[in-house]
């Protein structure tokens, strides 16, 4: 393996360099064709960011994203094969950090350099080569392999400048030396910590972001900065950087995040560097993440009060009446369960008159009948650019597995029902329970909310009078047929 990754890396540091352009254009139309999940995830993330982006905007970006995460790529396996001078000629620093540099080698102090993801990022570790000045020790957190072939070609390459790889998975305590004697570590950071990170806003959307920085300052009396590649050609940059500025260590990943989104909101090629491939934001789905203390008023305090309902979860109600209202206590808790996000319902157009008078969603949304099924299919691609966080599909048929094909949103969910008819295209099902659908409609449809992430009490608080009714009037009849019939006395 290590052979095949050295060979693979000297033949892409001799090819000519327009063939690697036309190899990282047509690597990017790949990316695009066959693997449209990944493409997926950088339109939403474009989306949600940028609202305003017209769907063209956000192709390109996504398109010229995946080229330079190619272009990335080829750069981690061929910049060994490069001559330093050659390196040298490419990768250049910035006045403002080669001044920077100059006072911290007359002056040494501890420094912790926080890295975001851009295109170009590996040029950073080069640096040593690239300053006259002699520069303290720099230790970088990286992921070790479970390969040692892999680990071991790692660590050659990148090390090759003076850098110290330091392991994420015993690398603190090192690291903290490094401090201790007026060292430099630097660390990426990105927006899906998972458990171990500290939960906060980016671009008005909940993130983990990594506390390492937090940790390592605590320990040490430490300045932190922003070290970034700016891609300024085919395999080029321009290393830049900024202090942090922040009041405590508990604020540190704010301003890291802010600090970023910033400069993606304001230099456009940034936001080309920026690998939009990637998942950034927690995946939660009809609950709010567990918040540790003291996080929670953080997010609001950054949110101005209230969460912004910039994620959007749909109910795409069953082909009856009685199923679509056994929703409603639902669908109005919902709101209160998934605050950041905007909660729609699709419903049947033949029920759709009936459910405008009331409002317990954000959004109805009036689509044509299950029985239109090709009208059906329709409307349901057309959902597709909204690019829904969160699909809920409580119709049990095949024309409603495939409609949520077609609106591809980030997540489909449905109900094993008792049909035994297997449920396609969703990303997950769960097993129906059938002693609460025999008690009620709304306590089937309640277990499925639930095993997702669902917190709190049903609103079965009674919906307000239709407003501008006119001389209709609207009622609801008990008794019927079935299990889910509510006698006159158990309506009362």
């Amino acid at each position: 393996m290590k052979f095949f990754i050295k060979a693979l890396g000297f033949l892409l540091a001799k090819t000519p360099e327009c063939v690697l352009r036309g190899l990282c254009g047509l690597s990017a139309r790949f990316i695009d064709v066959f693997m449209p999940r990944r493409m997926r995830i950088a339109n939403s993330n474009l989306r949600h960011c940028f609202p305003s982006l017209s769907d063209a905007e956000i192709r390109a970006i996504s398109l010229e994203s995946a080229r330079r995460t190619v272009e990335m790529g080829m750069f981690v396996l061929a910049s060994p094969h490069i001559k330093l001078d050659e390196l040298k000629k490419r990768v250049k620093i910035d006045d403002y950090v080669l001044s920077e540099l100059s006072k911290r080698a007359a002056n040494p102090k501890p420094v912790i350099l926080v890295i975001p993801h851009f295109c170009m990022m590996e040029t950073i570790t080069i640096m040593p080569a690239l300053v006259e000045a002699k520069l303290p020790p720099i230790g970088v957190f990286y992921r070790p392999f479970d390969n040692p072939a892999i680990e071991s070609w790692v660590k050659e390459s990148r090390q090759r400048c003076g850098i110290s790889l330091l392991s994420r998975r015993n690398g603190t305590r090192v690291a903290i030396d490094f401090l201790k004697a007026n060292g430099c570590v630097a660390l990426l950071f990105d927006q899906h910590a998972g458990a171990s990170g500290s939960l906060g806003l980016f671009f008005d959307r909940l993130c983990s972001t990594t506390e390492l920085p937090r940790i390592l300052a605590e320990h040490q009396k430490v300045d932190i900065g922003v070290f970034y590649a700016k891609r300024t050609g085919f395999w080029r940059s321009q290393i830049g950087g900024q202090w942090l500025e922040y009041a405590s260590t508990d604020d540190i990943s704010e301003a890291m995040n802010k600090w970023l989104q910033n400069k993606l909101t304001d230099d456009f090629s940034l936001r080309l560097d920026w690998l939009w491939l990637h998942k950034r934001w927690e995946r939660y789905i009809f609950g709010m993440p567990k918040f540790r203390e003291g996080e929670l008023e953080k997010c609001l305090r950054q949110a101005g009060g209230k969460f912004k309902r910039v994620c959007s979860v749909a109910v795409v109600a069953p082909a009856s009446l009685r199923g679509t209202f056994a929703l409603v206590p639902i669908l109005r808790a919902l709101r209160e369960s998934r605050a950041d996000a905007a909660v729609s319902l699709v419903c049947e157009r033949r029920f759709y008159g009936v459910l405008s008078k009331f409002n317990f969603v954000d959004e109805l949304l009036c689509a044509p009948d299950f029985s239109e099924k090709t009208a059906r299919l329709r409307f349901m691609r057309s959902l597709k650019p909204r690019y829904i966080d969160v699909l809920a599909v409580m119709e049990d048929s095949f024309s409603a597995d495939f409609g949520a094909l077609l609106a591809a949103p980030a997540l489909a969910l449905s109900i094993q029902s008792k049909k035994g008819r297997r449920r396609l295209f969703m990303n997950a099902v769960c097993d129906a329970d059938y002693a609460s659908e025999a008690d009620s409609l709304t306590s089937y449809y309640e277990n499925l909310f639930k095993l997702f992430g669902f917190k709190g009490a049903l609103d079965f608080a009674p919906l307000s009078s239709p407003a501008n009714s006119g001389s209709k009037t609207i009622g609801i009849v008990c008794g019927g047929r079935g299990n889910h019939a509510l006698s006159a006395q158990k309506w009362g």
